[in-house]
């Protein structure tokens, strides 16, 4: 086995100047501090990332009606118009396919050239770690196993000379109306057959903490 060095110039070719600067929260991840941080440092593409494809839905909800809330209600204009695109495994092939293609085009390297005054927000499951080529100012996601958070934090940054934010959470909440929704995926349903038909077995799913 041969030992290779790595100098500190290879190293800054290897990374081609970028910079991702990681953040641990102990407090939830919830709809409010999303859209909190998306006025207050004017964002323009954000990517969420959730464990499970319910509470990527309950987050979804929640955002969706913060943003309407704040039309309606508040009549607070923003100076960036704001997109929420949700993305899981369950989609029908063809709308998930339909969906990767406006975000590869949306999140895309030198997405500053859009120069559409948008903010495009992300909000998906683990199916965005590997093939999707897509980029982020900022990520916000769930804690999961290291491979995972790493494969996670690719699609911040991900281009020579981009600078992004990771923010890690151990939990994630939703607003009331849509706990149920969100905590779908809280059991894993299996089928067993038996001699008196099928039965349902629950089973805790794994957690990372």
């Amino acid at each position: 086995m041969e030992i290779i060095r790595v100098e500190n110039e290879d190293l800054k070719v290897i990374e081609a100047n970028r910079k991702r600067l990681f953040s641990t929260v102990f407090q939830p991840l919830n709809a409010q501090t999303i859209w909190d941080d998306i006025c207050t440092h004017q964002r323009q593409r954000v990517i969420i990332i959730c464990n499970t494809v319910s509470l990527t839905q309950g987050i979804y909800r929640d955002l969706q009606n913060l943003q309407q809330n704040i039309d309606l209600k508040l009549n607070l204009n923003l100076n960036l118009k704001i997109n929420i695109t949700l993305l899981h495994s369950r989609f029908l092939p063809e709308h998930r396919a339909q969906k990767e293609r406006y975000l590869r085009h949306k999140f895309a390297q030198n997405w500053q050239q859009q120069n559409d005054n948008t903010c495009e927000v992300l909000i998906s499951t683990q199916v965005i770690e590997a093939g999707i080529n897509i980029t982020s100012q900022v990520l916000y996601t769930q804690l999961c196993p290291m491979n995972s958070l790493l494969q996670r934090a690719g699609r911040c940054a991900r281009f020579s000379g981009e600078i992004g934010e990771v923010f890690v959470y151990k939990t994630a909440e939703v607003n009331q109306e849509n706990q149920e929704l969100a905590n779908t995926d809280l059991y894993n349903w299996e089928e067993s057959a038996s001699d008196t038909g099928v039965e349902n077995i629950q089973e805790p799913k794994q957690s990372y903490l």
